[in-house]
């Protein structure tokens, strides 16, 4: 008798104040077989952070209330180790010291390609 092997998939947290980043964003992780989750902003990450388990954040940088940097720090007083990888159109507005300082784990340039996204997920999930 042959024993299957349980194959769990991996959680991704998805934070986008832009509806439509969110929903592609959320299609095309679902077709990679991942488990994703999705919020408009770094408070409602940082609840659902304290009940439920993720393997990786995606995070804009620029959202109305906490920023993907401020999120950053937050999540790292919850989970020291969880992948966070900040997507921005505005590289330009990030400095290296503040992305170390919030604990980024990649940051990836928007507009990206699926195969960047595919890259950085087979990276750190």
């Amino acid at each position: 008798m042959q024993e299957r092997k349980r194959i769990t998939k991996k959680r991704i947290l998805v934070v986008d104040d832009d509806h439509s980043s969110r929903v592609v964003l959320e299609l095309l992780l679902r077709r990679e077989g991942y488990d994703v989750q999705v919020t408009e902003d770094g408070c409602t990450a940082l609840t659902l952070l304290k009940t439920e388990s993720f393997d990786m954040i995606l995070s804009d940088f620029l959202m109305p209330g906490m920023n993907g940097l401020e999120m950053a720090k937050a999540v790292r007083k919850i989970d020291e180790t969880i992948p966070i990888i900040l997507m921005s159109a505005r590289v330009h507005l990030l400095e290296q010291e503040g992305i170390a300082q919030a604990g980024i784990t990649q940051l990836l340039t928007k507009p990206f390609t699926r195969e960047e996204m595919r890259t950085c997920l087979e990276r750190y999930t």
